[in-house]
């Protein structure tokens, strides 16, 4: 999708993550009303954070880094949308794991196996949250350059994902139709390879030049301490298409995408248990 103005990008960001999503929210919430079990409950519960996320950093778009936001309100500071998209991608990544462990468990059983993947899966969250930890650092110090150790480590959790999907791909026997558990190792056999091609191609290379950038005007960094005060109290208001568009494919398909992606694994994926390969 090509965006051509602030407004034209909000809205349409706006109607996608917060009126069609809310609409498949609702759904999966009645759908997930009566979870059977533990799994199902935490899914859910994971879901709702991670949706809520999504939807609260649409309304309330910032760019961390420039304090640049939508609106000069509380509501809409650096501090309050990085804790929210803190709590809600641990949630999201958590998920992620959560499943690909319970299907391991239903193939596997408590084989070896079944640890090896499950403490990879670990492994995978512990990595994600070291990322979330350099964001609050580069949301402080406002240093570009931390954005991209940020960016790579967010790519590594799920890279170090991708041998245990393509396992547990092969261990399941159901057909592509024949569950959900089959459908997400599927998809995230893919989406654990595009998500850090996209990252790596596009992303790092932008936070890279705005850190070059930076040395060239010899920008001077905040400390870490007095850099989270400026990110609760500092906003510059801004709707200017200039200081948006190289950050706005990203957020809508963050917001959409991602929103919808979370959703779809509140019903927690699971497989057949007739089907299991030998």
């Amino acid at each position: 999708m090509i965006f051509f103005s602030t407004f034209q990008w909000y809205l349409t960001m706006i109607f996608f993550c917060l009126d069609l999503n809310s609409i498949y929210f609702f759904y999966q919430i009645n759908k997930t009303s009566n979870p059977i079990n533990n799994y199902h409950r935490i899914m859910r519960y994971l879901s709702i954070f991670w949706f809520i996320n999504c939807v609260w950093r649409s309304i309330f778009p910032a760019l961390y880094l420039q304090r640049f936001v939508f609106y000069d309100i509380v509501l809409n500071s650096i501090l309050v949308n990085r804790t929210f998209a803190f709590i809600g991608e641990m949630c999201w990544i958590s998920q992620i794991v959560i499943v690909m462990i319970s299907i391991s468990y239903t193939l596997n059983n408590r084989s070896l196996i079944h640890r090896i993947i499950k403490y990879i899966g670990y492994l995978s969250i512990y990595t994600y949250f070291i990322a979330e930890l350099m964001s609050y650092y580069n949301t402080a110090t406002k240093n570009q350059l931390w954005c991209v150790f940020e960016i790579a480590m967010d790519s590594i959790s799920l890279i170090i994902l991708f041998p245990s999907i393509i396992y547990l791909v092969f261990k399941c026997k159901d057909k592509y139709y024949e569950s959900n558990g089959k459908k997400f190792l599927i998809f995230m056999s893919l989406f654990s390879i595009i998500y850090p091609l996209y990252n790596f191609s596009i992303m790092i290379p932008m936070y890279l030049e705005r850190y070059k950038q930076d040395t060239q005007n010899n920008t001077t960094y905040l400390n870490f301490w007095d850099g989270i005060k400026d990110a609760g109290i500092t906003r510059i208001k801004t709707h200017d298409f200039d200081d948006w568009k190289d950050d706005c494919i990203w957020m809508f398909l963050y917001f959409y995408f991602g929103s919808i992606m979370g959703l779809w694994m509140m019903t927690g994926p699971t497989i057949n248990l007739i089907k299991i390969k030998d």
